[in-house]
């Protein structure tokens, strides 16, 4: 986008979508992919890799199918969600996969294993290819999957397993495996993904700097004292760090600066962060002494902190070094590399992608005092449950229209959702005294109804964070395709996310999949299809 080039830049360099460019080598990510790899290639079966939210479980899956792409004897599925009612469903699942599916097994559980079991034996003893499955969200497998996946690991030969299959979930996936001594027998390779160290934070934002400079130029757009902030506030959390990034990028950019600093970075904290009790550690972080902040601005390199160091932050208030554990470094072999991504690999997807990552708040040790904004009336009834109060905040430019932006936020209740809105912001009389410019709040006023009450499918484009990173994708992307909407949306497992759609659902799967075929080719291949929701989810716009 051209307004980072008054940073000198060619593009967004702290995306939250796994950008497989952008993708920092920690040496814990090498050496998990290196092992992936290994397990793969010698047809081991099954491999589980684990991680909080945020960890880059969801990049590091990109970056190993971008690893085999355009190796003609491996290929590659890709489950994104298998969060499946019934067995039968994830056969049907599967056999459409490996387009083995046929009208006549459509409701035969069996047929439909018969089905995949001679695909694996004829492709990988017949042909010799290695067929690999990869899941995301793998803490979502229901029972049932989890036994037919191990019923899959049973198909092999001699010397090796005909799937591979691929894991990548969260933390609770742990009690999966306990539950299901048989299929944990099964695990060949474990991978606990941690966050990064403050070493690993800076090298990382350094580089995903460089990666999308101008040609000649690598601008210095952190002080040192800023890039602590933004380990502590973070945690070493790369989606975390990838947020607070690019709210700091967008605030330099409006007010035309050319480097961040601490001052700076609490700000964008303070814009951000959810009303939560005042803790104010900022004065402790910056001490009197100015120890840390010398050690910082020398930019010495460390995992942990020297003894005098530790010591020095002990007595300025400063909170313990979070990251306690350092990773011992691993040799990165040519191939290890990522290779630019050739065509013609087959890869299908099968299901919905649809985070279960909560929107992460700020870390205990940075915490900002957020003045309180009186609630809504109208939603209180909905955070007893839970549901946030806010989506979030949102500058008005000029070229916004404010009462589009309602009618993309809210839909078709725009209009009565307008009292609640000028309650929120007491500056609002009419929606003509919204100027450009202004900051306002936008309460989570719950929905009337689902948007499967309007239609079976919608095309999804794209699926935010937050939602000045929503709208921001309406404003630069959209203009060359159908008219387009948010759905803002929350759940127990995945928190507040915000959802870029067609404005027009479809009754038919066929006529989503041809509306997202005729969409230009870079927004296209990210598009998916959606047609379930999580359970307790709770939406925020009328579709009708």
């Amino acid at each position: 986008m051209s307004y980072y080039r008054l940073l000198e830049l060619n593009s967004e360099p702290f995306s939250n979508s796994p950008e497989p460019d952008l993708f920092y080598q920690a040496p814990q990510y090498v050496q998990c992919l290196q092992k992936l790899e290994i397990s793969i290639r010698l047809r081991r079966g099954l491999s589980v890799v684990v991680g909080d939210v945020g960890t880059g479980k969801t990049t590091l899956s990109r970056m190993l199918i971008r690893k085999f792409r355009g190796e003609g004897n491996v290929k590659l599925y890709l489950l994104l969600d298998p969060d499946f009612s019934s067995a039968l469903e994830f056969l049907v699942a599967v056999a459409r996969m490996f387009r083995v599916y046929t009208s006549e097994a459509a409701s035969s559980e069996w047929q439909l294993k018969e089905n995949i079991k001679d695909y694996l034996f004829h492709q990988g003893i017949h042909k010799d290819r290695i067929i690999v499955l990869i899941i995301d969200e793998g803490q979502k497998l229901p029972p049932f999957c989890v036994e037919l996946l191990r019923e899959f690991l049973n198909y092999e030969t001699n010397t090796a397993k005909l799937l591979q299959i691929v894991l990548f979930a969260q933390r609770e996936f742990k009690r999966i495996l306990e539950e299901h001594a048989g299929f944990a027998d099964r695990v060949n390779f474990h991978y606990v993904m941690k966050p990064l160290n403050f070493s690993q934070t800076r090298a990382m934002i350094r580089f995903r700097i460089e990666r999308v400079s101008e040609a000649g130029k690598n601008p210095v757009l952190f002080t040192a004292p800023a890039l602590w902030a933004i380990y502590r506030a973070t945690g070493g959390y790369p989606r975390k760090i990838m947020m607070l990034g690019h709210q700091i990028l967008l605030k330099m950019i409006v007010q035309d600066r050319k480097r961040a600093d601490w001052t700076l970075v609490r700000t964008c904290l303070r814009d951000t962060a959810p009303r939560r009790p005042v803790v104010r550690t900022w004065r402790l972080i910056l001490a009197p002494s100015g120890i840390a902040v010398a050690a910082l601005i020398l930019g010495l390199t460390f995992e942990k902190p020297s003894a005098w160091l530790t010591q020095a932050l002990s007595r300025s208030g400063i909170p313990a070094w979070q990251n306690d554990e350092t990773t011992q470094p691993v040799s990165v072999a040519a191939s290890a590399v990522p290779s630019p991504v050739p065509a013609g690999q087959e890869m299908q997807q099968a299901s919905l992608e649809r985070s279960s990552q909560a929107t992460p708040g700020p870390s205990p040790g940075l915490t900002v005092d957020v003045p309180p904004v009186p609630i809504p009336p109208s939603v209180e009834s909905a955070q007893e449950k839970g549901v946030p109060e806010w989506l979030g905040r949102l500058t008005i430019q000029k070229r916004d229209s404010f009462r589009q932006v309602l009618e993309q936020l809210y839909g078709s209740s725009a209009e009565m959702h307008f009292e609640s809105l000028a309650k929120a912001n007491g500056k609002i009389k009419s929606m003509k005294t919204v100027k450009a410019g202004d900051v306002i709040r936008f309460p989570a006023l719950p929905a009337s109804s689902r948007p499967d009450q309007h239609a079976a499918y919608w095309v999804q484009l794209a699926e935010m964070d937050t939602l000045e990173d929503a709208y921001e994708y309406i404003r630069h992307y959209t203009i060359r395709v159908a008219p387009t909407r948010i759905l803002p949306f929350w759940n127990p497992g995945g928190g507040l996310r915000f959802s870029i759609l067609l404005k027009e659902g479809f009754n038919h799967e066929k006529s989503a999949r041809k509306a997202m075929r005729d969409l230009p080719r870079k927004i296209s291949s990210s598009a998916r299809i959606v047609s379930e929701w999580g359970e307790g989810t709770v939406f925020f716009a009328d579709l009708g």
